[in-house]
C-alpha cells in the first residue's frame, strides 16, 4: 500500500517572467482551492523575498509596480489620481488575466496576503461597487490597496518595501502547529486504516456465515425429499418450499 503523504517540494509562484499566454492562465484559473494547494501557496509566501533585483527591490513588488504602470492593463488595475493608491476592479477577471502573466497561479486571495505581508493596507474596508451600476457583484467592485513607499512615478521608493519579518516564537509556534496537525492525520488514518479492516473481517465473516446457511438449507431440502421418496409422496405433494 503507497503512502498517502508523500513530500512535494517548495515551489515559488512570483520568480515566473512575466509572459503573455492565454493557456496557461486558463489552466491556472482551474488552479484547486484545496487545503494541500494553499500550504503550497504559504510556502512559496515564505521563499519569495530570497530573490531581488539589483536595486534591492523584491521581486513581487517589482512585478506589482509594472502591472499598476503597463498600460494594458488600465482596465483591471491603475492608479489612482494622486498616485498614492491602486485599484483593482473585477478581481475574478484580474485573477484570470493579469495574475498568471507575472506569477504561477491565479489566485487572488493569495495575492492580496502577500500585499499585506508587505505592509499594503486596504483602503475601503469592502470592495466598493462602481457608481452607476445597477449590478452589485465581483465584476463592479473595486479593492483599492496603498503603501508610504508604493507611489506613481517613485520606483526609487521600491527597495525600502520589506516583506514583515516574522519572530522566532512564531516560527516556532506555527511549525508545532503543522506537526500536530499532520500527527492528527496520520492518528486519523490510522484509525480510518483499522476501521476498514475490522470491517473487511466482519463482511468476511458474514460471508462464510451465509455459505453454511445455504449448506444446511441444502441438506434439509434433500433430507425433506428422501423422506417424501420413502413415503410414497410426489414432489408435487410437498409444499413449495420443499419442492
Amino acid at each position: 500500500m503507497s503512502n498517502p503523504f508523500f513530500t512535494v517540494p517548495p515551489f515559488d509562484p512570483y520568480s515566473l517572467p512575466p509572459h503573455r499566454n492565454s493557456a496557461s492562465s486558463t489552466a491556472s484559473s482551474q488552479h484547486s482551492s484545496s487545503p494541500f494547494n494553499h500550504n503550497l501557496e504559504m510556502s512559496s509566501d515564505l521563499e519569495e523575498d530570497k530573490t531581488t533585483s539589483k536595486k534591492g527591490t523584491s521581486t513581487f513588488i517589482s512585478k506589482l509596480y509594472s502591472m499598476v504602470n503597463d498600460d494594458r492593463n488600465q482596465h483591471l488595475i491603475f492608479w489612482n489620481p494622486s498616485g498614492t493608491s491602486f485599484l483593482i476592479c473585477n478581481a475574478s477577471r484580474f485573477s484570470r488575466e493579469i495574475l498568471p502573466e507575472h506569477f504561477k497561479h491565479a489566485n487572488f486571495s493569495s495575492f492580496v496576503r502577500q500585499l499585506n505581508m508587505y505592509g499594503f493596507h486596504k483602503i475601503n474596508k469592502s470592495s466598493r461597487v462602481h457608481r452607476g451600476s445597477q449590478n452589485n457583484n465581483s465584476e463592479n467592485e473595486f479593492w483599492e490597496f496603498s503603501h508610504p513607499k508604493f507611489q506613481q512615478d517613485k520606483p526609487e521608493l521600491l527597495e525600502e518595501i520589506r516583506r514583515k519579518a516574522m519572530d522566532s516564537e512564531q516560527l516556532r509556534r506555527e511549525a508545532g502547529d503543522m506537526q500536530a496537525s499532520f500527527a492528527m492525520i496520520q492518528l486519523s488514518q490510522a484509525e480510518l486504516l483499522q476501521q476498514f479492516r475490522a470491517l473487511k473481517q466482519d463482511y468476511t465473516r458474514l460471508l462464510q456465515v451465509v455459505d453454511e446457511m445455504k449448506q444446511v438449507q441444502l441438506q434439509q431440502q434433500w433430507l425433506i425429499r428422501k423422506l417424501a421418496e420413502n413415503q410414497g409422496l410426489t414432489m408435487s405433494q410437498l409444499p413449495c418450499e420443499f419442492s
